[in-house]
């Protein structure tokens, strides 16, 4: 059986990847901390999806299975939280920075731990050829999640599309649309993977969220292409 969900997820972690190393390797030259929040921002979706990729590649236990799939969203969250920072940074809200970052972090063990300590299995799933898995988190926990991957998101699309608008320069402007549109395609990602998933098919909707994946990657890619790189410039 073909575990379709972790082939695709492993063919956007190597992509992933190189983007948050390129982000440090940026940071290390400019010393931006927006650099370096987009660099662990990355960094975190990353492991959020090593351990997506874990089932039937690397695990089979159905236990092990359904906590992979508690725990990624814990990385999830860490990485909202700190693209969520450089807003806040951007605006000099330091105590506001704070107080949500801390409260995503919050929000991110709530989602993990709790749904980890039922320690229950997770349910297979076949269609032809290809298996799938499905957690047992739960509805409230699911909604909690959903709340903390759209809500930010969404907060951050506006900050970017409107500081492009404000943008003098070009090079900002561009930087802050194409930053928009990344994070426009992680909110198509989990509207297709939290909520339209739940009515359409298991394949389609990995083919569908691997290359929303892709897209949110390759415009914060495109995004520090600009000139100049540092958010301090």
């Amino acid at each position: 059986m073909v575990p379709f969900v972790s082939l695709a997820v492993l063919a956007v972690l190597p992509f992933s990847l190189f983007v948050a190393f390129k982000f440090r390797s940026v940071y290390l030259k400019t010393s931006d901390v927006n650099i370096g929040y987009l660099y662990k921002s990355f960094l975190f979706f990353s492991i959020g999806l090593v351990f997506l990729s874990l089932p039937g590649l690397v695990v089979n236990d159905l236990k092990i299975i359904d906590l992979a799939y508690d725990i990624y969203p814990f990385f999830f969250t860490l990485a909202i939280a700190f693209f969520v920072n450089i807003t806040f940074e951007i605006m000099h809200r330091a105590a506001i920075k704070k107080i949500i970052f801390w409260l995503l972090v919050a929000g991110g063990l709530f989602i993990s731990v709790i749904p980890a300590l039922n320690w229950g299995e997770a349910k297979t799933v076949y269609d032809g050829t290809a298996v799938f898995w499905e957690d047992t988190r739960g509805v409230l926990v699911n909604i909690v999640l959903g709340l903390i991957m759209t809500v930010p998101s969404f907060w951050f699309l506006l900050f970017f599309i409107w500081n492009g608008i404000l943008g003098k320069e070009k090079a900002v402007k561009n930087r802050a649309f194409l930053m928009a549109t990344g994070m426009a395609f992680w909110l198509l990602l989990g509207l297709n993977d939290y909520i339209f998933g739940a009515f359409l098919n298991n394949a389609y909707v990995s083919v569908v969220t691997s290359v929303f994946g892709y897209a949110f990657v390759a415009f914060f890619l495109l995004a520090i292409k600009q000139q100049p790189q540092s958010f301090n410039a």
